[in-house]
């Protein structure tokens, strides 16, 4: 820690970034000189493998004046499991003389000459809003997992009885064709045997009835057949 405090730094104790898969996360730093003499700053950072941009990273602040400085994280592939982050982003700063400029400034801190303005910021990581709404919204899930359950299960029931009426109508429409089909099929039979019957039955009756209304019966009964079986012709030979 340091010795002596150059800079006001803000935020003086941890930097945040709103950690996003697949986005860049930033964060600013101000830095003020409320001195008398000219400081210049460089940004180090405790873990270098990782992408961490800054910009300005080193600079020159004249009295009395501030820098704003942006620190950018690059887009991580997945969220950290814990949250968790040990690394420490480390501000060395040095009183440099009026004419200094920013690349000389630099070999005073190659040369660890000055070590009397270090800082340092510990690096805090913090759940975006877009992922915090979405594990706000797993909690709704179950319930709403549930009410699609349910609905499907009605959805089913309605299902079945609608196939069932289907299956039932589509049975009886079958039987009515078949018995139909049997029924035209079985028609020149029970012509005939009504004929037979009306023949038995006119012979029976000639003990009771006279000639006359004998042959009257069997003309038309004759007469009816005749035309029946004519219109049963003529109505296949059109079909």
């Amino acid at each position: 820690m340091s010795r002596e405090k150059l800079l006001d730094i803000e935020p003086d104790q941890e930097l945040s970034f709103h950690i996003e898969v697949g986005k860049q996360a930033s964060s600013a730093i101000r830095l003020c000189n409320n001195s008398q003499n000219h400081v210049a700053f460089k940004f180090m950072s405790s873990n270098p493998r990782k992408m961490l941009y800054v910009r300005p990273r080193t600079e020159i602040i004249s009295p009395r004046s501030c820098c704003d400085v942006e620190v950018t994280m690059a887009a991580p592939e997945e969220a950290p499991s814990d949250m968790q982050c040990n690394d420490n982003i480390l501000i060395k700063s040095v009183v440099v003389h009026l004419w200094y400029t920013v690349e000389q400034s630099q070999q005073l801190f190659k040369k660890n000459k000055y070590e009397d303005g270090d800082w340092k910021l510990r690096v805090v990581y913090v759940l975006s809003n877009h992922d915090r709404s979405g594990e706000e919204g797993a909690s709704l899930n179950g319930s709403t997992v549930q009410e699609r359950s349910l609905n499907d299960t009605e959805q089913d029931r309605n299902g079945r009885r609608v196939g069932d009426l289907l299956t039932r109508g589509l049975t009886i429409v079958f039987l009515c064709l078949i018995f139909g089909y049997i029924l035209v099929k079985m028609l020149p039979i029970i012509w005939s045997l009504t004929f037979m019957i009306t023949v038995f039955v006119i012979n029976m009756g000639r003990r009771v009835v006279s000639d006359s209304i004998q042959d009257w019966i069997a003309r038309a009964m004759f007469y009816l057949c005749f035309h029946w079986i004519q219109a049963l012709f003529q109505r296949r030979a059109a079909a």
